[in-house]
């Protein structure tokens, strides 16, 4: 999952791609449901455009998580 934007960056033909990324794997294996991914945050710093000179800063933080759960199924009652 991704949201963001794109920010024009100086002297470069693509723009750089800001804002939130979350990717998030799940499997079952052994009674368990194992659980990994990581969250991207990546913003923009700063911008100058003094002196002839244009710059843009960005900074990026991520964090990586593993983690698991006993598997238990739910069994849905009418009534």
């Amino acid at each position: 999952m991704q949201a963001g934007c794109e920010i024009p960056v100086p002297s470069q033909d693509q723009s750089v791609e800001a804002g939130v990324t979350l990717t998030l794997t799940a499997r079952l294996e052994s009674g368990r449901i194992i659980f990994r991914g990581f969250c991207r945050i990546k913003e923009p710093d700063s911008t100058d455009n003094n002196n002839d000179i244009s710059t843009v800063a960005f900074y990026a933080r991520e964090a990586f998580f593993l983690g698991y759960r006993q598997f238990r199924r739910i069994e849905a009652s009418e009534g």
